[in-house]
């Protein structure tokens, strides 16, 4: 979340207290982080999980892609692509997966599976085929024509984002200063999506 890191560097603190992580839940585990932000909280380990703003997710494809048009298309054009999604398991995939079932139940199509968001966009940009992702993963990419959005009657599909700390978990001085932060933003920090015509 640059964003949020923009937000906190203008206050009057120091630096954050939570830091990005490959693997959110472990390091909250291993205590060597003290809150992550994260689309999806866990089942286990049992977490504190506050909601902090909107998590929109798109279809993104290149932007001179004939789907990227402003008109929604039939779920066979769609599912005629090769579908770019995250590994088994994280938030995203079984947001991907249960769309696609939703738009044409029991249909088959090719998958490519990769296991970072920027992956992701690279594959895209470059051609490779049409994802579903986090908003704001790609809004940069979009703004700046490097990616395009796919528009759906379902998309964006809002999530929420979570600040989530282990329940058990007593905050230093500094992270509950960052967190009180965090929420007290009320996701003023999270980019806008762009109003759809």
């Amino acid at each position: 979340m640059p964003v949020l890191a923009i937000a906190w560097a203008k206050s009057s603190f120091d630096r954050p207290a939570a830091v990005a992580a490959r693997s959110a839940i472990e390091a909250l585990e291993r205590k060597e982080i003290d809150m992550a932000i994260m689309g999806r909280p866990p089942r286990q380990p049992v977490v504190d999980a506050r909601p902090i703003g909107d998590h929109p997710h798109v279809f993104i494809a290149p932007p001179d892609h004939p789907l990227v048009t402003g008109q929604v298309p039939h779920p066979d054009d769609i599912l005629c692509e090769t579908i770019i999604a995250r590994e088994v398991g994280s938030g995203t995939r079984i947001l991907m997966s249960r769309y696609l079932d939703l738009i044409s139940p029991g249909a088959t199509y090719d998958l490519m599976e990769m296991d970072s968001n920027e992956t992701i966009k690279q594959a895209v940009k470059a051609g490779l085929g049409i994802s579903i992702i986090s908003y704001h993963t790609v809004f940069e990419e979009i703004e700046a024509g490097r990616l395009g959005m796919i528009r759906t009657q379902e998309f964006p599909i809002m999530r929420t984002w979570y600040l989530l700390k282990l329940q058990e978990h007593v905050y230093s001085g500094a992270a509950q200063v960052f967190s009180d932060f965090v929420l007290s933003q009320q996701g003023e920090f999270l980019p806008a999506l762009p109003k759809l015509d």
